[in-house]
């Protein structure tokens, strides 16, 4: 009797249980059927753009002085005086440094003496040879020792010279590298000086574009560090041959500095200009998907007739028409101030989506725009 009670109870509870499970299931289907389709993304969009863009090659380089030396001495000595400031402007030939001169002073003075002496040996031994008082030897070597006395004074004054150290252009002289009294060896720097008006850009290209280099093109140079100003130069030089080991062509640009704003080692871009104004499509940077297989955009166009409109008329009345995203591959080329060219893909009126893209993920997809208004198509200028 206990057993079969026992075996009653058990199966009791198994209905219970059962019921209950079978219950909940029926409830979660019942919610699942009623759930609604999810809602579509929000998007912005933007109409394709036509700008008026000359054709660029971009490259990176850096600033190089026109000129360009380290200040030095050709001769040994004590740093007598300093005729200079770091950061000086200085003049071609202005005087730097001067060295102590007491000793080559003292020896300039022997040598200055002992030519005033030949001189004299020389001018009379000319007087006496037409009277036969003095050998025809004797003459030539008196007029020898008065040349190599000359030549000694000179030879003297060039080395008294060397104790002065002047500027050899026009520019502008770095921190001084030395201090007065102190000892300095031939060829120990003294300073670098810089010739900062006009000024160098160097740059390279691929050698595919070297047919089409010139001198004079117009060249349009941007600076990381005056990122908010454009430098307009022209090509000074090319070089001639191509570089075998990174199969480019070294360029030099020449520029004006008149204000000092650019400075040897800076590092820019370089955009040279190489045709004349064009319409070029363009639209903003951050609707291209940039992607190691091909770029593309998405497109958007107004969902008007078939399944997915009659399926959405409720929703579309209260919160705004709805949209069908379409990927499309594009080619894509310069970039310059946030917009990007389309070389490839796009037409002018395609509307392009410029936020929201991590939302999407196919073509196909509904979308709502949050900024929708009748966008025209527009023509600008680029620069």
């Amino acid at each position: 009797m206990v057993t079969k009670r026992l075996l009653f109870a058990a199966i009791g509870l198994g209905a219970l249980f059962g019921g209950i499970l079978l219950i909940k299931l029926l409830q979660a289907w019942t919610q699942s059927s009623k759930k609604t389709a999810r809602p579509p993304s929000t998007v912005s969009i933007e109409t394709v753009r036509v700008v008026s863009w000359a054709r660029r090659l971009r490259a990176v380089g850096s600033i190089v002085a026109i000129q360009s030396a380290a200040v030095t001495t050709e001769t040994a000595g004590i740093v007598k005086e300093i005729l200079f400031k770091s950061g000086d402007r200085v003049n071609k030939d202005s005087v730097l440094v001067k060295l102590d001169d007491a000793v080559t002073n003292a020896a300039l003075a022997v040598k200055i003496a002992n030519s005033k002496l030949a001189k004299i040996q020389f001018k009379r031994a000319r007087e006496l040879l037409p009277k036969n008082a003095v050998s025809r030897s004797d003459y030539d070597q008196a007029y020898a020792k008065h040349l190599a006395a000359q030549a000694e004074v000179k030879q003297q004054e060039a080395i008294n010279e060397q104790k002065i150290i002047r500027a050899s252009f026009t520019g502008l002289i770095g921190i001084r590298k030395v201090s007065q009294g102190s000892y300095i060896k031939a060829g120990d720097a003294i300073a670098n000086l810089h010739a900062l008006n006009p000024i160098y850009f160097d740059y390279t290209l691929p050698e595919r574009h070297f047919s089409i280099l010139n001198k004079g093109m117009v060249v349009q140079i941007k600076m990381d560090a005056l990122s908010k100003q454009i430098f307009y130069g022209k090509i000074e030089a090319v070089e001639p041959g191509i570089d075998l080991g990174t199969r480019t062509a070294k360029i030099r640009a020449i520029l004006d500095n008149p204000e000092g704003k650019l400075r040897p080692g800076m590092f820019g871009e370089a955009y040279t200009v190489i045709g004349e104004q064009q319409q070029t499509i363009t639209v903003p940077r951050t609707a291209i998907n940039f992607n190691a297989y091909g770029d593309f955009v998405y497109i958007v166009k107004p969902a008007k007739s078939g399944k997915t409109a009659a399926a959405n008329a409720k929703l579309s009345k209260r919160s705004g028409p709805l949209w069908i995203t379409e990927r499309k591959a594009v080619k894509t080329g310069e970039m310059r101030k946030g917009r990007t060219a389309i070389i490839s893909g796009l037409k002018p009126g395609d509307q392009v989506v410029i936020a929201g893209l991590n939302k999407l993920r196919k073509s196909g997809q509904k979308v709502r725009v949050s900024n929708h208004s009748p966008l025209s198509h527009q023509v600008g200028t680029g620069k």
